[in-house]
This record gives structure tokens, C-alpha cells and sequence, in this order.
């Protein structure tokens, strides 16, 4: 009767290995859910760091080409570059090889023909551009009271789309 009931309180091999089999799936997929997570959340603060210094780089290619026309119109208060859109400009300032032919790093500028008074005042527009990345500037600025290249006030603005 003892052999008898031994037998009875066996459990199958069969039966040990599907509990084991079952525990080590369940960790492999937790595992394998935790990196998925992580190398998605590691990509996309990857790409929110490039767009972010793009943005950045375009900003300042908007900036400096802003000096470049201020320099013009200080040097010669009647220059005019006026072009019907944005987009062309009227000159572009490239930042970096080929920067304005496949938007790699460019600048372009828009020079009004105002007179430069406070009733109508020059307005530089500037469109600073890296890949899919742009930034616009927007200077009005007004003439003091001397003849040649004295500019009174200038105001700077970031414009939207």
C-alpha cells in the first residue's frame, strides 16, 4: 500500500515543464515590452534633439542675414529689394554648400522701399531656412534726422507662418 500511494502523489514531468515554460514566456515578453519601450522613447527624443537644434540653426541664419541687409540699408538708406514672396526672397544668403538649392542651410531676404519714416518705414523680412526647419524675422526700421546711413530705430519680431 505505501508503493501505491506514492505513485498516486506524483505529479507528471510533463505537467512541471509547462508551469516553467510559462513563467520564462511571460518574463521574455515583459523583457522584450520594457526594450521596445525604451528604444522608442530613445528615437523619438533622438529626433525632437536634431529638429530642436535645427530650429535653432535657422534662427540664427535669420539673424545674421538681418545684419547683412541693416549693413545695406546703412550704407545706402534708398536700397530696395523688394520681391513679391518670401519664399524666393530677394537674395538669398547661403550658410552652407548648395545651403539655398536643397534647403540645407540658407537665408533669404526681403528689403520693402520704404522711405523709412515712422509713417512708412523699410521692412526687412528674412526667412532663415535648415531642411524642413524655418524661421522668419520681421525688422521695421525708421531713419533718424541726419542725411546718409543713420538708423533711428529698428524693431525686431519673429513672424509665423
Amino acid at each position: 500500500m505505501n508503493t501505491s500511494s506514492k505513485k498516486q502523489n506524483r505529479i507528471p514531468l510533463i505537467t512541471r515543464g509547462v508551469a516553467s515554460l510559462l513563467a520564462v514566456v511571460t518574463l521574455a515578453l515583459f523583457v522584450l515590452v520594457v526594450g521596445f519601450s525604451i528604444t522608442t522613447l530613445s528615437v523619438s527624443e533622438s529626433l525632437v534633439s536634431i529638429g530642436t537644434s535645427q530650429s535653432g540653426k535657422a534662427f540664427m541664419y535669420a539673424e545674421d542675414a538681418v545684419a547683412d541687409a541693416l549693413l545695406r540699408i546703412a550704407r545706402k538708406n534708398d536700397y530696395v529689394c523688394d520681391s513679391p514672396s518670401l519664399p524666393t526672397g530677394c537674395y538669398p544668403i547661403d550658410f552652407v554648400s548648395g545651403g539655398c538649392a536643397n534647403n540645407e542651410g540658407c537665408a533669404r531676404v526681403t528689403v520693402s522701399s520704404g522711405v523709412g519714416s515712422s509713417g512708412n518705414p523699410k521692412v526687412i523680412e528674412v526667412e532663415g531656412r535648415v531642411k524642413d526647419n524655418i524661421r522668419k524675422i520681421k525688422v521695421t526700421v525708421e531713419y533718424g534726422s541726419a542725411l546718409y546711413g543713420e538708423i533711428a530705430t529698428s524693431t525686431w519680431q519673429e513672424i509665423g507662418e
